[in-house]
């Protein structure tokens, strides 16, 4: 039996003499019994300390143990010690912790041996340090801890090491920069895996927000975008310009990302600082794909965005899959915008056939005949046809039953804007007609003011001209009653659509 005795006299522990082997497992021992770690206990017998890997036998009767403080370090001996995880051996770590320097000494900007151990990767000097009860949460001067060393060097031995060892995985450092966020910064994806898989998150600041934004919108790797979904990073947060995750998916078209935001409850309808709902901006870049996604999600069609719709918008760019979507999802057919004009209005004033086609049978099924000739911004969508002479657009009218003796607010039906012979021959009517004095101006107006410039009012639509603007370029003198009335319908298609830079400013 040996026998282990404080310098008081009092005996800690007696192991019999099957138990004994050497010193540094009877310190591992005595360890558990007074919660000093090895390197600060000194075992002496006869006056003399005993090396560690000394064998013990019951000849020896008893052992004094002595519990050691940690002694002052010089700066050599703080350094020996912090940077010999990259300079030295496991053994000489080992000789400088028994030597009673404290594992947490730090350099003058706050490094310690755990975090060299940490940046370089070296689970087996970090192991010693643990031991000798290295601090694993301790940071430097700028808050920098191990785990977020090893995190933004990729260590993966080095970061399960630390989480097995019960490391704070959501310190941050003075930036607010977590772990986790550290890992994803630098890329290093296995490593931000392991700490999502542990349960660490990306902290109150913005990073994680700005870190799934700029993923869903800018990066190529969906695993991200749903490891910092796991992490808790909510999709419906906007970044510090005001664009969320979703926004930013659609915007760019990226259908697997949306997927991933949509299964974990991102807003459809929220919108970014300029006022636009993901729905807008997936339609205006004609990703029809993600535009199925949001309306079956129930995204709002009708939303309102700088007073018209995103079926508006769609049809002015000829969008016809988007079109097709917005329509499954029942969008208004109606609903004018500021000026009075509704989606069938847009598309023929456009010429979209394959447009006005989907929008004449969603008509027919959900108003009926009769919504072909209702009167919208002082026209109907038979007028807009002839007046921008697009005869396929006009016989799909006629031939769904679109009436022609249908009058604008100037009295002129269809036939009266008629540009061609093919067109006044399709429009020709026998209604007898009561025309206001003046109205014999109607077919020149148009052919003199409007059909010299429509192609420019398209085009300025496209290129995000104001009404305002485009009527300023083109100064028209004195107009009649009938020029007039064009003129407000032209006016009318270009103020819905001064498009600002799309999504988020970059």
């Amino acid at each position: 039996m040996l026998h282990v005795r404080m310098p008081s006299g009092e005996e800690l522990a007696s192991i019999p003499a099957a138990d004994l082997s050497t010193v540094r497992n009877l310190k591992n021992d005595l360890q558990r019994i007074c919660g000093v770690p090895r390197f600060r206990q000194k075992l002496l017998h006869g006056g003399n300390a005993l090396e560690e890997d000394m064998r013990l036998d019951a000849s020896m009767e008893s052992v004094l143990l002595v519990l050691v403080v940690f002694c002052p370090a010089s700066e050599d001996e703080i350094e020996e010690l912090v940077f010999s995880p990259s300079q030295g051996s496991v053994e000489e770590v080992e000789q400088i912790l028994q030597r009673s320097i404290d594992p947490n000494a730090a350099t003058p900007d706050g490094k310690t041996a755990l975090m060299q151990a940490s940046l370089e990767g070296h689970t087996e000097f970090a192991d010693l340090l643990l031991e000798a009860r290295a601090d694993l949460d301790v940071s430097d001067n700028d808050g920098v801890t191990a785990l977020l060393t090893a995190s933004r060097e990729g260590c993966e031995d080095m970061v399960q090491w630390l989480l097995v060892a019960r490391a704070d995985f959501n310190k941050a450092d003075g930036n607010g920069c977590t772990p986790l966020v550290g890992a994803f910064q630098e890329g290093q994806l296995h490593a931000a895996r392991l700490l999502v898989q542990a349960g660490a998150g990306t902290g109150p600041g913005p990073q994680g927000n700005e870190l799934l934004y700029n993923e869903c919108a800018f990066g190529h790797n969906r695993e991200v975008v749903q490891l910092l979904l796991e992490a808790r990073v909510d999709p419906n947060t906007a970044t510090e310009d005001g664009s969320t995750a979703l926004i930013g998916a659609c915007d760019e078209g990226r259908p697997e990302i949306v997927q991933s935001l949509l299964a974990s409850d991102a807003d459809v309808n929220l919108i970014d600082s300029n006022g636009f709902p993901a729905l807008f901006l997936a339609s205006q870049n004609k990703h029809a794909e993600v535009v199925r996604m949001l309306v079956q999600a129930g995204a709002d069609p009708d939303k309102e965005i700088m007073q018209t719709t995103v079926l508006h918008n769609a049809c002015v760019e000829n969008s016809v899959e988007v079109v097709r979507w917005l329509l499954h999802a029942k969008a208004a057919l109606d609903q004018a915008n500021e000026d009075g004009t509704t989606p069938l209005n847009l598309a023929c004033s456009f010429g979209h056939l394959e447009i006005v086609r989907l929008l004449v049978e969603a008509v027919a099924d959900r108003i009926g005949v009769a919504g072909l000739d209702r009167v919208y911004g002082g026209y109907t969508p038979l007028h807009c046809a002839s007046i921008h002479n697009y005869l396929p657009v006009a016989h799909l009218l006629v031939e769904a039953g679109a009436s022609k003796d249908i009058t604008d607010e100037v009295g002129c039906i269809a036939f009266d804007y008629a540009k061609s012979d093919d067109m006044a021959k399709l429009l020709a009517t026998d209604k007898p007609r009561n025309r206001q004095k003046g109205d014999e101006e109607c077919s020149e107006a148009v052919e003199s003011d409007i059909h010299g410039d429509e192609d420019q009012s398209r085009e300025g639509i496209r290129e995000g001209i104001c009404g305002e603007v485009w009527q300023a370029r083109n100064p028209m003198n004195k107009p009649g009653p009938a020029e007039e009335a064009a003129r407000t319908y032209v006016a009318g298609l270009l103020s819905p659509f001064c498009r600002p830079s799309k999504g988020k400013q970059r």
